[in-house]
Parts: C-alpha cells; structure tokens; sequence
C-alpha cells in the first residue's frame, strides 16, 4: 500500500516521497525553505539517538537514506541542521504527515555570534590539509578521461514590481507558473586532460521554439568544472579561491556541522572575506576528512550589484578520486533587458559515465542528424517544462523562427541567403548614387 501510494505520488505530483521496504525501511526525503519553499542543498540529517548515522541533501535539497532498520524507524527521530536556518528534531513517521517533506525556518544572526561558538582553528587547519592535498584530489592530476553531461537550463523574465500594479503582477506571475520563457537542453561527449577539455562531440540538442537551433554554449560557460585551481572564473571574472594558498589570508572559515558517514566524516565549513574584495566569494565548502576533498560547494561572489550568480557543485567518489557529478547555478540579471524586466538563467547539469586510463582517445564526430534528447535525459521533464517546449514551438513554427535564425547565422558569416543561393558581402557592389 506505502510503495502504490508512493508510486502514485511521484507519477502524478512529481515531488520525492518515501517509502519503507520490508526489509531495509529505506526512505526518500526532501529539506525545504518554509518561507520560499526553494530546496535546501548540503542540509545535514542524523538520526537523534544514533548522532555517528549521517547523511547530507544534495544539491536539489534531496537524500536517499539507506539501510535503515524497521526498530530505528519506529522509534527514533531526525535532526536537520543548516546554515542560516533552526535545527530541527522531527519524529519519521511525522515526515508523512508534511507531505513528505521537512520545512525549516530561516534564523537571523549575527556573524560574530557564530564565529565565537564556531570552531575557527579546526575549520582553518581543514582548510590548509585540503589545499595541501589540491594536487592528488583534482581532476587535473588525471591524464585522460572521458565522460558525459546532460544540461538542462532554463530562462524566465523576473518584473520589476515598481513598474507594475498588483493584479498585471499576479497575471504575470500565473502565467510564468505554467511555463518558461525558454528551455534548452543538450547532451554531449567529453574529453578532458588533466582536468581540461580538449574535445566536445554534441549528440543531442533541443531548444524551445526552434526545430534545428544553432547549438550555444553560453549556458555551460557560467562556472568551471572544478573547483580546484587558485583562480576561479565565473561568468568571465576572476575571483581567489578559499581553497588556495592565496585564499587562506583572504578568506575567514568556521565549521557549521559535522555529518558522520559509515565509511567518512564530512566536516561543513563556511567561508567569508575578512575584508571588502570584488576578486573575493562567499558560500559553504563540505570536506572529506578521509582525503580531504571536496564533496560539495557553494559560491557567490560577495560583492553583486546588477548581475547575482551563484554556483553549486557536487562531486561523487569514483575510483579514490571525488569527481564533479553535479554543476548547478543561478544567473539573474536585475535590469536586463530593461528596467521593467530581468532574466533569470537557472542551470543544472549532470555528469556521468566517467572512463578513465583509456589508452587511446579519438573525438566523436559531430553528426549534422542529432539524435533526439528524450532518452538521454537524467531526469523527466516537469509539466512546466513540457508546457514551455508546446508554447515555445507552437510559436516557432508560424514566427519561422528558424529561418530568422538561418538569415542572422549566415549574415555574420558574411553572406546574404537568397532562395536557394548564398550571396557573399565581400562581392557585391553598391551603387550609393
């Protein structure tokens, strides 16, 4: 009965749920802002009478918890703890009840009052054996690997409210409730050496409203695809990394939490600039105690005025090494295009299929016939999504939005299409008398 209901709920609801097996009890949970109602990624979860059983959300705010035995479920509790929010004890039958989700409330402070109950001397000690051991953990000491990434990212107008009365306001907002400005996708094969892509060989691509778009990479060039080197480049500016020798008197840090793992522990750690710095970030870094390397890390730059960015990374053990496995972000621009209208960019990608020591590495050539995307996808598509990709091209379609999108490629090739021949600028001649 708990597994249909489960079944019924994900299918119809599309929300992550629970369930308990017979013989494990393993549960599905999910950690959420109870005022935005946004996901909490890197929340940290133990069971209250067994404090050492821990895990962590994952950058969707999710944790699949395992091995969980029918006594603990009946009689114990879970503690849920996050930077910025109050702890919270909730009994796991209670879990249900709250749509199987668990709600925390933010909690306002202030940063002295943290760093006094903080650990400071443990949390910068962490610090210097995680930049000690950069070399052994970051995916550049790897000669060759391959992988593959599904992207996904979303664009939405955010109004300004100054420029709107409350009832256009509420029609707008409804109106982005059920679909997106824009959607793309795309799915690709990847080279790297010593950490660096030296090839990208794309099998699927699809973007809303057009039926063959050109292929950008804008989207995927917001963050690196580590976050190891002393340099860090977001959205084309440079900014010292906190974990780096040069970030280590540049950067404050206090531990927030300590998750026990079966096989690690992962100390939680905060870092803020001592002083004020446009090259400086601020976020949240989760660090392996047992090769101290980087599990999860979140960052922003501390200074933003009219462009917000903010990045999330997870990484998975693979092979001794923790590899990036997740690379999300969040780009608003405040007045762009104009004053009365922003652009929110939310961006999620997935990698996998990671290979490694492969003797002989030869590029995918790029097919002009891409394959569709449907069965490449890490995940279904919500409702909202499959509403954009209807509206979107539906438009496209009687807009042509592809041939406007052919005239403007070839005009900055140089050339003018005209029927069924291509006109090149640099031959023709203008009479201007």
């Amino acid at each position: 009965m708990y597994k249909l209901k489960t079944i019924i709920l994900i299918l119809l609801l599309g929300i992550s749920t629970w369930s308990f097996s017979q013989t494990t009890g393993d549960i599905s949970i999910s950690v959420i802002d109870s005022e935005t109602k946004e996901s909490i990624p890197f929340s940290s979860i133990h069971l209250l009478n067994k404090p050492t059983r821990g895990w962590l959300t994952n950058l969707q705010g999710l944790v699949q918890i395992k091995t969980l035995q029918l006594e603990e479920i009946r009689n114990d509790s879970l503690v849920i703890r996050s930077l910025g929010y109050k702890q919270k004890i909730i009994h796991l039958r209670q879990i249900e009840s709250n749509n199987f989700h668990i709600y925390l409330k933010p909690k306002t402070f202030k940063l002295s009052e943290i760093i006094i109950r903080s650990s400071q001397d443990i949390a910068l000690k962490t610090i210097k054996k995680a930049v000690a051991h950069r070399k052994e953990n970051t995916p550049a000491s790897l000669n060759y690997f391959t992988c593959e990434k599904y992207n996904k990212t979303t664009i939405n107008f955010i109004p300004n409210k100054k420029f709107f009365s409350d009832s256009l306001l509420q029609k707008i907002q409804s109106k982005q409730q059920n679909k997106h400005l824009l959607i793309s996708e795309k799915y690709s094969h990847n080279i790297f050496q010593h950490g660096l892509m030296i090839d990208e060989s794309i099998k699927s691509y699809r973007l809303s409203g057009f039926r063959e778009p050109a292929i950008e990479n804008f989207t995927t060039q917001i963050q690196p695809f580590h976050f190891y080197d002393p340099i860090i480049t977001l959205f084309e500016n440079t900014y010292i990394n906190p974990i780096s020798k040069s970030g280590i008197s540049n950067y404050g840090y206090h531990i927030t939490d300590t998750i026990y793992k079966e096989t690690d522990t992962i100390v939680a750690i905060e870092y803020f600039p001592k002083a004020i710095n446009k090259s400086l970030l601020k976020g949240m870094v989760h660090i392996s105690l047992k090769n101290y390397a980087i599990v999860n890390v979140t960052a922003e730059p501390a200074i933003q005025e009219l462009v917000s960015l903010k990045i999330e990374q997870e990484y998975i053990s693979i092979n001794n090494h923790y590899l990036p496995y997740k690379l999300n972000y969040l780009l608003t621009f405040k007045k762009y295009p104009s004053k009365k209208y922003g652009l929110k960019l939310e961006s999620y990608t997935h990698i996998k299929k990671y290979k490694f020591n492969t003797s002989e590495i030869h590029p995918v050539t790029n097919s002009n016939s891409l394959i569709p995307i449907d069965n490449l996808r890490s995940f279904d598509l919500t409702l909202k999504e499959q509403n954009t990709y209807k509206w979107a091209d539906s438009i496209g379609l009687v807009k042509n939005f592809d041939g406007k999108l052919n005239f403007i490629n070839k005009l900055s090739q140089g050339r003018i299409p005209f029927k069924i021949m291509d006109f090149e600028l640099s031959e023709m001649q203008y009479n201007l008398h």
